[in-house]
């Protein structure tokens, strides 16, 4: 491995690190009957302050800040509201009733999980495949408490908390298609971020205006510190770091260190958030990780268009 790929996997990491820091936010914020804001309004705040941050850097070091034709323009008003605004308000949703390391599991490893069963029953798979994604669903399983040493126990109360970050990892497929092409497009890629986010913090904003009845702005210290530290580790700094990473490295190396963003999210909620980690907890995140781990090596092997049909982060 050169240089280049340990520069570009070490702020891989870094970004994935950084994006843990939205699911423990989120937990303090919104979990555990918190009312301190609201998914909308927390999504419209990270995002508008993190846009403004971004084009700022981007401003800062003299790169084209404008769009180069109507295409790409439509294409950065599809990410927005797929990949950033539709994503972040599902899996904030869904955060009101799992745990942080539940959230970051789902909307995380999820797209690579929904993606591999795609392949897996859509596509001719191995048998080595199948077994790397049983793997990875058994060790999902486990981490949120529905595979136990007991055997199979399910909270139905913790459903439409699921439910709503499968959704959030759904309209992240979705979203990075049209990242894909917009990345393709010909712009700079940390300005089209830059934009993807204050745009979806504008369309936010937007349905706030009929929502206002039923939002929660922030008021108290913790609260607005929250949605700082939101808009500027995860929001900003994080696609960043991902964004000069992916010009050092290969994409699919750079998706095994992504996967590290659940490991990050369960030490963050377990010394931050108190949420309760068992030893059958830690054995399933390492299946979730060896499991990916196969299935992107495997798809790395069988052709290397494969790599790029599983989607970036949020």
């Amino acid at each position: 491995m050169g240089n280049k790929d340990l520069k570009g996997m070490f702020l891989a990491g870094i970004a994935s690190f950084l994006w843990s820091s939205a699911f423990v936010t989120a937990g303090f914020l919104l979990g555990g009957g918190a009312k301190r804001i609201d998914p909308l309004t927390l999504t419209a705040l990270r995002f508008f302050i993190g846009g403004l941050i971004v084009l700022g850097v981007g401003w800062v070091t003299k790169r084209p800040l404008w769009f180069n034709s109507k295409r790409q323009f439509f294409l950065v008003l599809g990410t927005a509201l797929q990949l950033y605004l539709l994503t972040s308000f599902l899996s904030f949703t869904g955060q009101k009733s799992v745990t942080a390391t539940a959230g970051a599991l789902l909307v995380d490893s999820g797209p690579v999980i929904l993606m591999a069963f795609w392949n897996l029953f859509m596509l001719k798979s191995s048998k080595n495949e199948f077994f790397s994604v049983t793997i990875a669903a058994a060790g999902a399983l486990m981490v949120l408490n529905i595979l136990t040493p007991a055997g199979f126990i399910y909270d139905g109360g913790r459903l439409i908390g699921q439910l709503f970050c499968i959704a959030a990892a759904i309209t992240w497929i979705t979203g990075s298609r049209c990242t894909k092409a917009l990345m393709e497009s010909g712009g700079d890629s940390l300005v089209m971020t830059g934009w993807c986010e204050l745009i979806s913090g504008i369309m936010a904003m937007l349905v706030m205006i009929p929502a206002a009845p039923a939002l929660i702005l922030p008021s108290s210290f913790e609260a607005w510190g929250g949605v700082i530290i939101m808009a500027v580790f995860p929001s900003a700094l994080a696609y960043i770091a991902w964004g000069v990473a992916l010009k050092q490295c290969e994409m699919w190396k750079l998706l095994l260190t992504q996967n590290l963003t659940p490991v990050f999210t369960m030490a963050g909620s377990f010394l931050l958030l108190g949420e309760k980690l068992t030893l059958f907890n830690l054995l399933g995140m390492v299946l979730v990780f060896c499991g990916l781990i196969s299935v992107v090596l495997a798809g790395r092997k069988k052709t290397p268009e494969h790599s790029e049909n599983v989607p970036e982060h949020e």
